[in-house]
């Protein structure tokens, strides 16, 4: 319908996967762990969202100590992309979970893009 989503059809075995993310009010979107998940954000990983912070986004996450948790972003639209043109590459941020198996992730990378909570 007018300005729905198309989506082409296809079959059972050459089927695609798409990812839908809320942009935030600071033009940011949290897409998770898309690289490595069917899912990419889920309550079992990702325990609070905050989109307000310096220009970025922090995301809390959890699970086992010593575990890689990669968490994707898409930056905000300008330049080009706000005139209809590509958007920006996406950002990841890995980080590797302390002992208590809780951190914080925070795009764009600055000099702490992750810290244990």
């Amino acid at each position: 319908g007018a300005g729905g989503l198309s989506l082409p059809p296809n079959g059972e075995l050459d089927f695609r996967l798409w990812n839908l993310a809320p942009v935030e009010r600071n033009g940011w979107a949290l897409l998770g762990e898309v690289a490595h998940k069917w899912v990419g954000v889920s309550p079992a990983r990702v325990t609070a969202v905050d989109a307000s912070s310096s220009g970025g986004m922090e995301v809390a996450v959890r699970g086992a100590a010593g575990e890689r948790v990669t968490m994707s972003f898409a930056p905000p639209c300008a330049g080009p992309c706000a005139a209809g043109g590509q958007p920006e590459a996406t950002v990841s941020v890995a980080c590797e979970l302390p002992a208590s198996g809780r951190a914080l992730v925070r795009a764009p990378e600055g000099a702490s893009p992750c810290a244990a909570l």
